[in-house]
C-alpha cells in the first residue's frame, strides 16, 4: 500500500455547488439587494396611486354634492317661510322710507312739501298756546288743543320752571292731507328767578276741528301722518335749524353755567 510522501492525510474535494455558491455569493446579494429596491418603489407607488385616487374621488364628491344641496336647502327654505320672507322685505321697505336721509324711495321733496313762512292764522295759533302755558290759565288751554283732560288744565295752573316765551318764528309745511300743516316754531324762553333767553324750539301737527278752525294735535297716532313728519323732519332745512337753535342753546349755557346747574337739577 502505497505511502503520502508528506504523512498528510488526503483533503477531500469540496462540492461543486458549494464552490459556485461561494464563488457568486456577492452577485447574488446584490440582485436580492436590487429586487428589494424594486419592490418597495413598487410598493411606494401602489399606495400614491391609491391615495391620489381616493382624493380625487373626494374632490369629485365635493363638487358634485355641495353646491346642489346648498341650492336645494335655499329653495327649501325659500319655499317652508315664505311669511318671513314677506317680512324681512317688509322691514326692509319700512326702514328705507323711514330713514330718506340714508336710503331714500324718493327725494324728500317728492314726499313732503317745503317749509314756509307761517301764515298769520297758524303763527297766531302757535303763539296763543304759549302764552297760555305762560300766564298759566288752564281754562284757555281747549281753545287751541283739540284734546284737553282735566291733568293737563292742572298742569297749566299750578305752573312750571318757565315763566315766559316769546321772539317766535314760525315755519309751516302742507300736510299729508287737505288743510292740514306740520309746523316747526323757534323761540326764547325764560326761567322763573333768571333773566336770560333760553332757545327752544317745538314741533306741532295742525288740523281743522269740525266748524273749521285750526287747532294743535295733542297726539298723532296715524303711522301715515308720523310717517310724513318724520320724513319732513329728516330734510336738511329743519336739520339746519335744529342744529341752529342747538348751537346757540348751547352758547347760552356756556356763558351761564348757574342756569345750565339749575335746568339740571330740574331735570334731576
Amino acid at each position: 500500500m502505497a505511502k503520502n510522501n508528506n504523512g498528510r492525510k488526503p483533503r477531500k474535494k469540496a462540492s461543486p455547488a458549494k464552490e459556485w455558491l461561494s464563488d457568486n455569493l456577492r452577485y447574488i446579494l446584490l440582485v436580492l439587494l436590487a429586487a428589494v429596491i424594486v419592490l418597495v418603489i413598487v410598493v411606494l407607488y401602489q399606495s400614491n396611486r391609491t391615495e391620489l385616487t381616493a382624493e380625487d374621488t373626494s374632490s369629485q364628491m365635493a363638487e358634485t354634492t355641495v353646491i346642489p344641496t346648498a341650492e336645494a336647502e335655499a329653495e327649501e327654505t325659500a319655499e317652508a317661510t315664505p311669511k318671513a320672507t314677506k317680512e324681512a322685505e317688509k322691514t326692509e321697505k319700512k326702514e328705507a322710507e323711514t330713514t330718506p336721509s340714508v336710503t331714500p324711495t324718493t327725494t324728500p321733496e317728492a314726499e313732503t312739501a317745503p317749509m314756509e313762512s307761517a301764515d298769520e292764522q297758524i303763527a297766531s295759533l302757535v303763539e296763543n298756546y304759549f302764552n297760555v302755558l305762560s300766564s298759566r290759565d288752564g281754562s284757555q288751554l281747549a281753545n287751541y288743543v283739540d284734546s284737553v283732560t282735566d291733568e293737563d288744565i292742572a298742569n297749566v295752573n299750578n305752573g312750571g320752571p318757565i315763566v315766559s316765551y316769546s321772539n317766535f318764528v314760525v315755519y309751516s309745511a302742507a300736510g299729508p292731507s287737505p288743510d292740514t300743516y306740520v309746523v316747526i316754531a323757534s323761540y326764547d324762553y325764560r326761567y322763573d328767578g333768571f333773566d336770560v333767553d333760553v332757545p327752544g324750539l317745538s314741533q306741532f301737527y295742525v288740523y281743522p276741528r269740525t266748524d273749521g278752525s285750526l287747532c294743535l294735535a295733542s297726539d298723532v297716532s296715524d303711522a301715515t301722518v308720523q310717517e310724513y313728519i318724520q320724513n319732513l323732519l329728516n330734510t336738511e332745512e329743519v336739520q339746519n335749524s335744529v342744529q341752529d337753535v342747538q348751537q346757540r342753546y348751547d352758547a347760552v349755557m356756556a356763558e351761564h353755567p348757574d342756569l345750565q346747574a339749575h335746568i339740571q337739577s330740574l331735570n334731576g
